[in-house]
């Protein structure tokens, strides 16, 4: 349930911070951010210290120090970006945009070097 929960934390913190848009509201962003620190202290609580390891430690434990937000993280892993980009798609733009389209508004590409769908943010040269 950790590791969901730190997705979804994610995931809402890198549209809200990086893309600016959002599909939740405040309240539920904060309700999640609480019931991380909670899983997280109930884990420390009941394990010894070298199982207390969780997806993504590093990055939530710099983003849900004193702020409790994600505003500090400044490199998300390439899952999260993925995930959040489809997400909002489906959530926003699927009936208005191409999927190729929308993530040209945004500076992204799809990598079509694989067979998975992985998204690519594209370096814009001059």
């Amino acid at each position: 349930m950790l590791e969901r929960k730190i997705r979804q934390f994610l995931v809402h913190s890198f549209l809200y911070y990086q893309l600016d848009e959002s599909i939740i509201g405040d309240h539920e962003y904060d309700m999640l951010v609480n019931e991380i620190m909670d899983l997280i202290k109930s884990q420390e609580e009941n394990q010894e210290e070298n199982q207390n390891d969780y997806i993504y430690k590093s990055i939530i434990e710099n983003s849900l120090g004193a702020e409790g937000s994600g505003f500090s993280i400044r490199k998300y892993p390439q899952e999260i970006i993925s995930t959040s980009l489809h997400l909002l798609y489906q959530q926003k733009y699927k009936q208005t945009k191409t999927f190729e389209m929308f993530l040209k508004s945004y500076g992204y590409t799809k990598d079509k070097s694989s067979r998975e769908i992985k998204v690519v943010r594209e370096i814009k040269t001059r």
